[in-house]
């Protein structure tokens, strides 16, 4: 999924994809 949609945007011009990291997620408690 994620190689056909990064080739996409390579054809259509772009060069950066941009994420967000949800880190409340990441790290539910300091140090964990």
């Amino acid at each position: 999924m994620w190689e056909d949609l990064i080739q996409k945007a390579k054809d259509g011009g772009l060069d950066v994809i941009q994420t967000y990291v949800f880190w409340n997620v990441h790290e539910p408690s300091p140090g964990n």
